[in-house]
């Protein structure tokens, strides 16, 4: 479709590379001549056009929309919700988060020192949001880039590099262990409680919503749960396109440098699913493999970041000064 049809416009940022070429991600702004126009006009231009963004998401992995009248958490509601997405329960998840407005979360709330490595979005649970979408309300002083990595592309560099390796973890599966405490820690990156993961106070409840996406739990003497994934592919296929994506949490679950405060250790946060413990070589290598392909856009303020959760991978970087990016996970 010719860009003489859309309000906005496609631009280029420094921070963009290109993969087959591809940009990523892709990045929209409004038209000179529609500068001035406000939200209304944008959430009636984003609902007539949500089938050609929804295509472009897929293609690029990602789309930030830079310069529209997104000015608060209600606005980025709204911005959402006009392509019909619907929120989803964020149910089972690890992240320190509040929920502000309608289907807006805080990101992650751990310390701005600490570096959240490269995941897909709820990837340890069978139930994850399809999409992911960012709002800055408030850029930091310095850093906090919210960094991305296409998946397809870790997956053909690690088929590349360690075929035996790829081979097993498409056949054998993953199992993720992480021990839920008796309520939040604000301190770690995972540091959501037994109450706060299960939206519940009742021990029997969060044990039947555990259940429902296949998990083991064991309650522990100091009020803890520790909760143990079903088995979980580490690779996809995505069925648009048939693209295999590397979707798992080894970049956060890295059995010497993931998950690790004061109830869980890296060494026990993933493991092949017939119990045999991941190498470690490898996933040193990819570590430092998607730091170099990734994308790190610097946040300006009003910015709206639309993640398709099964093409990209996304982290965080450590910040400076007070930083306020908020979420939406769609179903």
């Amino acid at each position: 479709m010719s860009q003489e049809n859309f309000a906005w416009e496609e631009i280029r940022i420094p921070e963009q590379k290109e993969f087959d070429a591809v940009l990523f991600p892709l990045v929209l702004a409004p038209k000179e001549s529609n500068r001035s126009r406000p939200l209304e006009f944008w959430l009636e231009q984003l609902a007539t056009h949500k089938q050609y963004l929804a295509e472009r998401c897929v293609q690029h992995g990602t789309i930030v929309f830079r310069g529209f009248p997104v000015v608060t958490a209600a606005d980025f509601d709204a911005f959402v919700k006009a392509r019909d997405f619907k929120g989803m329960e964020y149910i089972g998840g690890a992240a320190p988060r509040r929920n502000i407005v309608g289907g807006v979360f805080t990101t992650n709330e751990s310390p701005p020192h600490l570096f959240i490595n490269f995941h897909h979005e709820m990837a340890q649970n069978p139930k994850f949001p399809s999409h992911l979408f960012f709002f800055c309300e408030r850029p930091p002083a310095e850093g906090g880039q919210t960094p991305l990595v296409l998946s397809n592309q870790v997956y053909q560099r690690m088929k590349a590099k360690f075929p035996e390796f790829v081979a097993k973890l498409e056949s054998t599966g993953v199992r993720y262990t992480r021990y839920l405490g008796n309520g939040d820690d604000h301190t770690s990156t995972i540091g959501r409680g037994w109450q706060s993961t299960w939206l519940t106070q009742d021990k029997e409840e969060a044990e039947r919503k555990c259940r429902a996406l296949g998990g083991n739990f064991e309650w522990q003497p100091n009020g803890s749960m520790k909760l143990q994934s079903t088995v979980l592919s580490a690779v996809r296929e995505d069925p648009r396109n048939g693209m295999k994506r590397w979707f798992n949490q080894l970049g956060v679950a890295h059995p010497e440098h993931g998950w690790n405060d004061s109830l869980n250790k890296p060494s026990h946060a993933c493991m092949f699913a017939d119990g045999t413990p991941l190498p470690p070589e490898p996933l040193r290598w990819m570590l430092t493999m998607m730091d170099e392909i990734a994308v790190d856009v610097t946040w300006q303020t009003g910015d709206v970041m639309h993640c398709d959760n099964l093409v990209v991978l996304h982290g965080r970087r450590p910040f400076s000064g007070p930083r306020s990016i908020l979420a939406w996970l769609a179903e």
